[in-house]
């Protein structure tokens, strides 16, 4: 079966959004080691600035009566807030980020208390930025790799 023209918008904008968070994830576990915690904080708020204008400048207005005058940018921005729905998806969203976040951020406290390996706490995100070519080589007592 042709797959539909929405089914194919719908997937390449999950995989936009997808490949996106993962890279956010990754930016965040690195740059605090990497450059340090201020480094963070200002990307972030310059990333929170610019997704802002983004939001108020492409995104689409909410359709009205003809006669009514148009919206300002910041009532655009906060009239879905209005509808009940909308609040319990965003009440959602935020309750599923938390739920995903709460574990991530643990998981550096687990290394460093249970398994006693405070010092190797530090190079964790590093570690998981070349897991992958670790996966596909494994080292031997005699120095030499092989394919696993």
């Amino acid at each position: 079966m042709p797959s539909s023209p929405i089914r194919t918008t719908h997937g390449l904008g999950a995989a936009w959004r997808e490949g996106a968070g993962l890279v956010g994830v990754i930016a965040a576990s690195v740059i605090p080691y990497a450059l340090g915690a201020p480094s963070l904080v200002a990307l972030f708020l310059v990333s929170l600035a610019v997704a802002l204008v983004l939001l108020v400048r492409h995104a689409p207005r909410p359709a009205g009566r003809p006669d009514a005058p148009a919206p300002s940018a910041l009532r655009a921005v906060t009239l879905p807030l209005a509808t009940s729905r909308f609040r319990w998806l965003l009440a959602v969203f935020v309750a599923n980020g938390i739920a995903a976040a709460i574990p991530a951020s643990l998981v550096l406290f687990f290394v460093a208390d249970r398994l006693e390996l405070e010092s190797r706490v530090r190079r964790l995100p590093r570690a998981l930025l070349h897991c992958r070519r670790r996966q596909h080589a494994a080292v031997d007592p005699a120095g030499g790799t092989h394919a696993t």
